[in-house]
């Protein structure tokens, strides 16, 4: 592997570092400067935790009816480099495949399907859900189903490849049955005891976006490695 090659492909891997903590910062502090108002109640001050989703943040006039530029302005930044590094981390998934040759086909097809997953996700940040919520809604299904697929594919793929360390295909199928289970949450919208629907939806949304920041931020130290291993190889 060229030098070249391999410090972009490096550069690519440690930009989700970045990114993702930038992600998280940035959303904790739209949630401070939303203004209020949940789909439930319209009276309620600042974010609910329990009650808003994420994609609230996002609007540009909040649910008690008043101007939410701050928070509208955080929360796009934030979706929208995280769909940039998406593309980006997807693309670069294939090198670190070099032994099977099932698993390289398998991660350039997470690489398309991720592609399209973080495109999607800058999609839902530039259309906030107060001004085109089936376009936006649309957006989000677009995103989950194609990351789903992706990354399943990605966990195949280290599964198959001989010498990939056995600790990231683990964590990553701990986190696939977590995305079953939010999937099966957001599209069943069951009632647990004395939680709305509203509640378990939202609060379970933020729970798998905040895994999924997690997941991603230690596959790509496992990345780091192989990529790592890979070069010292070949040099």
């Amino acid at each position: 592997m060229p030098y070249g090659k391999y410090r972009r492909y490096r550069w690519i891997f440690a930009a989700v570092f970045v990114v993702n903590i930038t992600f998280i910062v940035l959303t904790a502090l739209a949630m401070v400067f939303y203004p209020g108002g949940t789909q439930d109640d319209e009276t309620v001050v600042g974010y609910s935790l329990w009650e808003n989703f994420f994609s609230d943040a996002g609007r540009t006039e909040a649910l008690i009816g008043e101007p939410n530029t701050v928070s509208h302005i955080l929360f796009t930044l934030a979706l929208f480099l995280v769909g940039a590094v998406m593309v980006l981390w997807f693309h670069a998934v294939p090198v670190l495949f070099t032994v099977s040759r099932t698993a390289r086909w398998l991660s350039r097809l997470a690489a398309a399907l991720g592609a399209v997953a973080g495109l999607s996700f800058i999609a839902v940040s530039l259309t906030p859900s107060n001004l085109n919520m089936d376009l936006h809604m649309n957006f989000v299904y677009s995103a989950f189903l194609c990351f789903s697929t992706a990354f399943t594919l990605f966990t195949v793929s280290m599964i198959l490849e001989k010498g990939y360390p056995k600790i990231y295909p683990a964590t990553a199928i701990l986190f696939l049955l977590m995305l079953v289970t939010y999937i099966y949450l957001a599209l069943a919208r069951p009632v647990f005891g004395g939680f709305s629907s509203l509640a378990i939806q939202a609060t379970s949304q933020k729970i798998i976006v905040y895994t999924m920041i997690i997941c991603t931020f230690f596959q790509s130290c496992g990345a780091l490695k192989v990529l790592n291993r890979i070069y010292a190889a070949q040099s």
